[in-house]
């Protein structure tokens, strides 16, 4: 009804309506496009709201809660030129190999979010062990690379690396695909029942009398 916000008296198809001192500037594509684009319907009963999503519903390609903040990633100069989103501010930051790999060798498709962050989610293809050390790559690799590793088993579990033990591969005792978190039977019995001469006879704890370094040397 307030006509003379962007008329004059001079004629109707004169107008003077400074866009860019509302709340929504009018930048990139936005300035080329008709006033009744988003303008459907007699200002007296219409709320536009201003998130991009009012408008672009149906341009929404993520159908996620990625839709909801469209400007995170783009920019009114068009959906495919400078879209930019900052990862290392996500819950996944980019680190090592991460950061310049491509986005796509994650992301399979529009809907980012549903991108799993653990890594056999991405590299279960890459697990020599074959999951018998368990899901968790990060507890002993970094993003840097497969091949820089390191892992004090003499710390982490309560179950020291000594004497014979020291040189043994891993797979040497980790035999079985884990699913959850390792468990494994820690008494000497569990690994060497097949070498035990005495038949069971002296127990399950065999480090009372022998040392690690080999059966035959004995603490007695």
């Amino acid at each position: 009804m307030k006509c003379k916000d962007c008329h004059d008296t001079k004629g109707w198809l004169k107008t003077g309506f400074d866009h860019q001192k509302t709340k929504f500037l009018l930048e990139g594509k936005h300035q080329k496009v008709a006033c009744g684009s988003c303008h459907t319907r007699p200002t007296a009963g219409e709320k536009l709201g201003s998130a991009c999503i009012n408008c672009h519903q149906l341009e929404n390609v993520h159908r996620n809660d990625e839709a909801r903040r469209c400007e995170r990633c783009h920019s009114p100069t068009g959906w495919r030129e400078s879209a930019k989103f900052d990862h290392d501010l996500s819950r996944f930051p980019l680190l090592g190999l991460h950061a310049v790999a491509p986005c796509e060798s994650c992301h399979q498709n529009a809907e980012f979010r549903q991108a799993r962050m653990g890594c056999n989610d991405c590299h279960v293809q890459d697990d020599k062990h074959k999951q018998k050390l368990g899901k968790n790559c990060e507890a002993c690799h970094t993003p840097n690379g497969w091949n820089l590793w390191q892992y004090d088993h003499n710390v982490k579990d309560g179950f020291k690396l000594e004497g014979a033990h020291r040189e043994l591969e891993c797979l040497a005792c980790h035999k079985k695909p884990v699913k959850e978190k390792i468990k494994l039977d820690k008494t000497c019995a569990a690994c060497h029942r097949n070498v035990d001469i005495h038949g069971g006879a002296f127990g399950r704890n065999c480090e009372r009398c022998h040392l690690s370094e080999s059966f035959k040397k004995l603490r007695i």
